[in-house]
């Protein structure tokens, strides 16, 4: 490390301020505003407005937290060390405890030699470029080595190829590959999104190139991953992966009304269950590191939705069996405020079930139908007996 006695003294911009603190009011009033709007809307029901308040509630502390945090943190450079000052705290930090930096997206990631007093400095502090030309003048870039490293681990490792030159040519594959992999998935994802026909092709469609893009990261024996990080050298297909299991579970959340739910988490859990335990173990015999706490816990999501996806794909499209049909009277009409809302015709809960007191509908019927007229409900038993309804127009 060279030495340095230039004092570098910076708080966060006024702009990112101003910014937070009109974020963090905005945020506030959405959540008083949609309170105050249930308080006075006889259909509302007592729990939702409960989690609503305990919503806005943490929702405003975090605010308040995150405006002082902006307005109170300093950062102070000198030949002692570097003073980080936060909301309510304030340590010191000598030059000769910093291993290294790391130059990311939104900030500049400080390790130090016992990685406990690691931290980072955000981009919007008023001199971050002469904070990040200090640290690049007197610390090593974490990240670049860490890409050089990479690059020679895959270069010297003879499960790459018999030689170097064949080592090179399969890495740059592997690149290609991972990028027409995640172009094909995100252009997939969107037809699947918005112009799911025909229907049942497409659904299929993402589901097998989801079992591809896994059957890639076996094939390449760890070259390509699942998991990412930012200025690793080995490519990776988890943009492609996750936008696919995303937008399936769109899919079949938006086109079948489940009401009964029980049958479902039991199978999600299952399943879920099952995917997370495949997606780890392909994971660890790819790279032979244990997957991370965090890279568990997104697995473990992303497996919830493809478990939901495929399951209520599987339960309505494919259900056969005879559905009873319901004649039921309409008591009121509601709809969401909002540029975007959404509509519900209510009912007598013992005129259909228990726990369905409304149906959400599109805006064609909802306008329709008026107060007191019928509507034609159909209960089907599902293929794995999820049940769901249809509303017949």
């Amino acid at each position: 490390m060279k030495e340095t006695y230039s004092v570098i003294e910076s708080n966060f911009r006024r702009s990112r301020i101003i910014i937070n603190i009109v974020g963090s009011f905005l945020a506030i009033s959405f959540f008083l505003y949609t309170i105050y709007l249930g308080c006075f809307n006889e259909n509302s029901k007592l729990a939702g407005l409960i989690v609503l308040t305990f919503m806005a509630a943490a929702i405003i502390y975090l605010a308040v937290q995150n405006i002082l945090y902006v307005i109170r943190s300093q950062i102070r450079i000198d030949n002692k060390g570097i003073i980080i000052t936060g909301r309510n705290t304030q340590r010191e930090i000598s030059l000769k405890d910093i291993r290294g930096f790391s130059h990311e997206k939104y900030s500049l990631k400080i390790s130090t030699r016992d990685k406990v007093n690691d931290f980072e400095i955000s981009v919007y502090f008023e001199k971050f470029n002469e904070i990040l030309e200090w640290f690049e003048l007197n610390y090593v870039n974490e990240k670049n080595e860490r890409f050089k490293q990479e690059q020679n681990e895959i270069r010297n490792n003879i499960i790459y190829g018999s030689n170097s030159y064949e080592r090179e040519y399969n890495l740059q594959r592997a690149v290609r590959v991972g990028k027409v992999f995640n172009i094909i998935s995100v252009l997939l994802s969107l037809i699947v999104l918005f112009y799911p026909k025909p229907y049942n092709v497409v659904f299929l469609l993402g589901v097998l190139l989801l079992i591809v893009g896994y059957g890639l990261i076996i094939s390449s024996k760890g070259l390509i991953r699942l998991d990412t990080t930012e200025g690793q050298a080995y490519p990776s297909i988890i943009i492609g992966i996750y936008t696919l299991v995303t937008c399936l579970f769109l899919r079949s959340f938006l086109d079948f009304d489940i009401y009964g739910y029980m049958p479902l988490i039991t199978y999600m859990l299952a399943l879920s269950v099952v995917f997370t335990a495949i997606v780890y173990l392909v994971d660890w015999r790819s790279t032979t590191l244990r997957p991370s706490s965090v890279s568990v816990f997104s697995y473990t999501i992303g497996s919830l939705m493809l478990s939901y996806a495929i399951l209520i794909h599987l339960n309505c499209y494919y259900d056969s069996y005879a559905s009873e049909v319901n004649t039921i009277e309409i008591i009121e009409k509601n709809k969401s405020s909002g540029s975007d809302p959404s509509y519900y015709l209510l009912v007598k809960e013992e005129d259909f079930d228990d726990d369905v007191d409304r149906f959400s509908v599109n805006e064609r019927l909802y306008n329709r139908i008026s107060i007191s007229d019928s509507i034609t409900v159909l209960k089907h038993s599902g293929l794995l007996s999820i049940p769901w309804i249809t509303i017949s127009e």
